[in-house]
């Protein structure tokens, strides 16, 4: 698994490492230090999502043997590492839909630009595509989606 640490804690295990690794009930899991709160300004949480989308696209590839890529959004730039491991690793992608990524951030007029809106739509279609299963977190969704 490859998280953050924004709500999984783990103490770094080297000072100048941007990655822990733990062993939590049998699964391996691949903490990303990078800071994150719900009480970031936007362009501070932008840069956390930026951050740790970059440093998660590096790593992904490096973790070889797997057999599948399941991705949980939100935001939906999770949907960069995961179809970065779905094509280098050549597992199947099954994503999980927590927030409909872009809608929520152009409601809330976190989004004005129309041709960032037009990109992020297009980005959203090719994860959907990509993924061999979507998982939808609620019916309401799930209808959206569809």
């Amino acid at each position: 698994m490859v998280t953050s640490t924004a709500f999984f804690p783990v103490r770094r295990q080297r000072w100048w490492s941007p990655i822990s690794t733990v062993e939590l009930d049998g699964i391996r899991v691949h903490a990303i230090h990078v800071d994150y709160s719900n009480d970031m300004s936007v362009p501070r949480r932008m840069l956390a999502f930026s951050l740790y989308m970059l440093l998660a696209s590096l790593y992904v590839p490096l973790l070889r043997g797997r057999d599948l890529v399941f991705a949980t959004s939100t935001p939906l730039s999770i949907g960069v590492p995961a179809l970065v491991g779905k094509k280098i690793l050549g597992t199947p992608l099954v994503f999980e839909v927590r927030d409909l990524w872009p809608d929520v951030p152009i409601a809330m007029g976190y989004i004005r630009s129309r041709l960032l809106q037009s990109v992020l739509h297009w980005f959203e279609r090719r994860v959907y595509a990509n993924a061999g299963r979507i998982v939808a977190l609620s019916s309401g969704m799930r209808d959206r989606l569809l």
